[in-house]
């Protein structure tokens, strides 16, 4: 008597699951593109809310320098991008801009859910790049030294990054919350093209 095996999905964050799906086709399209990275199939993006924003996929598009992968992230050009962040290889990875920062700070509100403190900021710029450039894992402390570039304190980190819904902490390293991630692009977006985050 032949077993049937019930086939399932799941995408993990570290030891957490994030979401899972016992979808066939689904499941059948991601081992085709696991098992023939150049077969052309793509697999749905993980945001899929037609919101027209370029969506976050730390193994998208390995052509080209990693200012390159990090710019199209965002959709922005990479000069632009460039002039905002000066990303690195080497500590703090990131130099924010005194121009960019003030412009974000007049486009949004010194307190409230839709305020955007320093620390929010350097944390979600640094995810972001060092995916990009493969640089391992961004933790908390980072974001202090990314702010240090433009001379400010980061205040509570932690509590910043936990009140953050785009921003999770797991065992001392900060990640994108999957369900989030249009949001994080819009900020990032934000800060480097001087506009008001909803207009991202």
């Amino acid at each position: 008597m032949a077993l049937k095996a019930k086939l399932k999905i799941v995408l993990q964050a570290n030891d957490i699951v994030v979401a899972e799906s016992e979808d066939p086709v689904l499941w059948q399209r991601v081992l085709v593109s696991i098992n023939s990275p150049e077969s052309g199939i793509q697999i749905p993006d993980a945001d899929s809310t037609g919101s027209g924003l370029p969506s976050f996929d730390s193994t998208s598009d390995t052509s080209g320098s990693a200012v390159d992968v990090f710019a199209k992230q965002l959709d922005i050009d990479k000069k632009v991008l460039a002039g905002a962040c000066s990303p690195s290889e080497t500590k703090p990875f990131i130099y924010l801009d005194n121009h960019h920062w003030e412009a974000l700070k007049k486009n949004t509100p010194e307190r409230g859910l839709s305020a955007i403190n320093g620390t929010t900021l350097a944390a979600t710029l640094l995810v972001f790049w060092k995916s990009a450039a493969k640089l391992g894992d961004t933790m908390l402390k980072e974001a202090a030294g990314v702010l240090g570039t433009i001379d400010v304190a980061s205040k509570n980190p932690s509590r910043s990054v936990k009140n953050c819904q785009w921003l999770q902490i797991r065992n001392g390293v900060v990640v994108l919350n999957p369900a989030e991630i249009s949001k994080a692009i819009i900020v990032a977006r934000a800060y480097c093209l001087k506009i008001p985050p909803e207009k991202g």
